[in-house]
C-alpha cells in the first residue's frame, strides 16, 4: 500500500495473515490490479503531486481491504446482501434461473439501486411481461447504498399507464396546503430541476372528503417553533429547539385545544399521546426527552438503547452491591436513597448528612431506620442463597417501590427492572452467582456505553409523547406531528 521498503520492517504477523488470505504477497497483488492504476492515472491531471500521492495511497489501501474481504468471504462461504444480488443477477444472465413470469411488482422502487434494476429487467425478459411498479421519488432515503430515483422516473416515463395516487387520508386539508406548497418549491428548485426527474410533474396531495368538523380543531395546522441564524452552534439550537417545542405542547395541552378522533369521529381535547416528534435518527431524543421533561412534558422513546444509563438500572446495580456488602458505604447509600429501600428521599437524606467520617451509613441505618437495616439483612441472605435473580425477583413480586415514580414513568421502570431480572439469570445460568460479580457486569456495560434496547413499555394508554424518527413512522398516523 506504501513504500514496500517500509512495509518489510512493520507488523510481521499482520502481513503473513493478508498473505494467508490473499494466497500471495501483498506487494504481488497490488502489481495485479490494473484497474486500480488506470483509476490513479484519471486523478492525476487536476490535482497537485502531494494529493496525488494521498489519493493512490487510498484507492490502494481501499484496493487491498476489498480484496481481504472478497477473501474472506469466499473461504468462509459468507455473501453479503450485495453478494445475493449481485449472484442473482449473474444467474439471470445465464439462464439458469426459469423466467417465466407474466407479472412482476417492485413496492418502493424510488429506492432501487443499478444492480437491482439490472436483474428486474433480466426477470422481465423480451417484454412479455407486465412490470408494476409503485413508488415516489420524494420519498427515496437510500441514497447511501446507491439507490437512484432516476431509475423508476425513467420506468414511469415509459410505462403504458400511470395511475396517480395523490389522495390522501391522514392530513387536514389547511396542512396539505402548506405541504404542498413547500415541496412544489423543492421539486421545482432541486429533485425535479434535472435529469430523468425533470420529466415528471410534481402532484400536489388533495384531501380526501372528511367530516367538516375534522378541519375544526384548535390546534394549529402549522407552526414554526424557531428561526435560527447560520453559524448558531447546533447543540445549542436543538436544546433551544426542544425547549420550544415542550412548552408550545404543554401550552395547547393546558388550553385544551382540540384535534379530530378519528375512531370517536368528534373533536376532543389534546392529550400529550396525542404528539409524535420525528428526528432524523434516534441520536437526538435523549435531549429531547430532558428538554421535554423540564416543561412539565411526559415522554417516551419508541426504542431507546440507553437500557444501562436508566436510572432504575443503576439503583438496580447499587442494590446488588449493598446486599453483597453492606460495608460499601456508596452502595448503602444508593440503594437507600433509590425506591427499592422503601424509605422517603428526604428522610434517607437526612440519615446521610448526619453520616460522618466516625459513623458508617449501615451503622446509621441500624440505629436509625431499624425496619430498613432488616430489609437489607434479609436481602443480603436471599443473595447468599439464591444470588441476583433472587434478589430482583422480589422486585417484580412486591412492586410498592413503583409508588415513588410519576404515574406516567412506572411501567418503564417495572420492564427495565424485569429485564435486568432476566440479565441475572442469564448471568447465573453460566454458574455464577455473586452479586458484586453480576453488579460489575452490569457497571461495565454502563461505563462502557454498551447498547442494549429497553424493553418496549409504551402504548395507547399511555399518556406521553412518543419520540420516534421519520423512517420507523412510515405507514403510521398521529394526530399532531413535529
Amino acid at each position: 500500500m506504501t513504500d514496500k521498503a517500509k512495509l518489510k520492517g512493520g507488523n510481521t504477523k499482520l502481513l503473513k495473515e493478508v498473505r494467508g488470505l490473499l494466497g500471495t504477497t501483498l506487494g504481488v497483488w497490488q502489481d495485479g490490479e490494473t484497474e486500480l492504476a488506470t483509476v490513479s492515472a484519471a486523478l492525476d491531471a487536476p490535482i497537485s503531486e502531494p494529493e496525488r500521492q494521498l489519493h493512490n495511497l487510498l484507492l490502494r489501501f481501499c484496493a487491498a481491504a476489498w480484496g481481504l474481504w472478497d477473501t474472506m468471504k469466499r473461504r468462509r462461504g459468507l455473501l453479503s446482501f450485495s453478494d445475493m444480488i449481485l449472484h442473482a443477477r449473474e444467474a439471470l444472465g445465464t439462464g439458469e434461473l426459469n423466467r417465466s413470469f407474466r407479472h412482476i411488482l417492485v413496492d418502493e422502487f424510488q429506492d432501487t439501486d443499478p444492480l437491482q434494476f439490472d436483474m428486474i429487467r433480466s426477470l422481465a425478459g423480451g417484454g412479455q411481461t407486465s412490470l408494476f411498479a409503485v413508488g415516489d421519488p420524494k420519498q427515496s432515503i437510500y441514497g447511501f447504498r446507491h439507490a437512484e430515483p432516476s431509475l423508476f422516473a425513467e420506468t414511469i416515463n415509459r410505462a403504458e399507464t400511470k395511475v396517480e395516487l395523490n389522495v390522501s387520508f391522514r392530513t387536514r386539508s389547511s396542512l396539505l396546503e402548506r405541504i404542498n406548497e413547500l415541496f412544489a418549491h423543492i421539486w421545482r428548485e432541486g429533485l425535479g430541476a434535472s435529469g430523468a426527474l425533470s420529466q415528471l410533474k410534481f402532484e400536489p396531495l388533495s384531501p380526501a372528503p372528511a367530516e367538516e368538523d375534522r378541519n375544526k380543531g384548535t390546534v394549529p395546522p402549522f407552526s414554526v417553533l424557531l428561526s435560527v441564524k447560520g453559524g448558531r452552534p447546533l447543540d445549542e439550537t436543538r436544546e433551544q429547539l426542544a425547549h420550544e417545542l415542550g412548552r408550545k405542547i404543554a401550552a395547547w395541552v393546558s388550553e385544551g385545544r382540540t384535534v379530530w378522533d378519528k375512531e370517536e369521529q368528534a373533536l376532543r381535547p389534546v392529550r400529550y399521546g396525542d404528539f409524535a416528534v420525528l428526528a432524523r435518527n434516534r441520536g437526538t431524543h435523549d435531549i429531547l426527552e430532558r428538554a421535554l421533561a423540564a416543561e412539565g412534558v411526559p415522554a417516551v422513546q419508541d426504542l431507546s438503547r440507553g437500557y444501562f444509563a436508566r436510572g432504575e438500572v443503576e439503583d438496580v446495580i447499587c442494590l446488588l452491591r449493598a446486599a453483597a456488602d453492606p460495608e460499601d458505604d456508596a452502595a448503602v447509600a444508593g440503594w437507600l436513597l433509590s425506591p427499592f429501600s422503601g424509605v422517603p428521599e428526604a428522610e434517607a437524606m437526612s440519615l446521610l448528612e448526619r453520616v460522618n467520617s466516625q459513623q458508617r451509613p449501615i451503622e446509621g441505618l441500624r440505629a436509625s431506620l431499624p425496619d430498613a437495616f432488616a430489609a437489607l439483612q434479609r436481602l443480603s441472605l436471599i443473595g447468599e442463597q439464591q444470588g441476583p435473580a433472587g434478589i430482583l425477583s422480589l422486585l417484580d413480586r412486591d412492586r410498592r417501590w413503583l409508588a415513588y415514580y410519576k404515574e406516567e414513568e412506572r411501567l418503564r421502570a417495572l420492564r427495565n427492572v424485569r429485564r435486568a431480572l432476566s440479565i441475572a439469570r442469564g448471568f447465573q445460568r453460566d454458574g455464577a452467582s455473586s452479586l458484586a460479580a453480576c453488579a460489575d457486569w452490569m457497571t461495565h456495560a454502563l461505563r462502557q456505553g454498551v447498547v442494549m434496547d429497553e424493553p418496549t413499555w409504551h402504548g395507547k394508554n399511555v399518556d406521553a409523547v412518543l419520540l420516534s424518527t421519520i423512517h420507523a413512522s412510515k405507514g403510521l398516523e398521529y394526530p399532531v406531528v413535529a
